[in-house]
């Protein structure tokens, strides 16, 4: 997929059941404030409930980034930045971060 003003990507090929994985600590480091993060679905951000919501608040809150989650397009930060859309994307955020780690659960079944 091609999305035009995409100058870096960066590609894990390790299990997002954490966030120690080493191009995402790189993507991390190199983030500025105002850059855009893209993310082809909530499940590749990382497995792991609790951690997916620390990374999201780190990323958006002290990062001051955006980021947009391609298949989810209720997550971007880009957008309705105000009380009801950040309410909106957070419960988003919430049901989709379950649903990863449950899937992650059943994998290891």
């Amino acid at each position: 997929m091609y999305i035009p003003g995409i100058s870096t990507i960066y590609v894990d090929r390790q299990s997002g059941k954490n966030f120690d994985r080493p191009a995402y600590q790189k993507m991390l480091k190199k983030l500025k404030c105002n850059d855009v993060v893209y993310i082809k679905s909530i499940d590749r951000l990382g497995r792991n409930y609790d951690e997916v919501l620390e990374q999201w608040r780190r990323l958006v809150k002290e990062k001051r980034v955006d980021i947009v989650v391609i298949d989810m397009l209720l997550l971007d930060t880009r957008r309705e930045k105000n009380l009801v859309g950040t309410f909106l994307s957070d419960i988003v955020l919430q049901i989709l971060s379950f649903v990863a780690e449950n899937e992650r659960n059943d994998i290891r079944q």
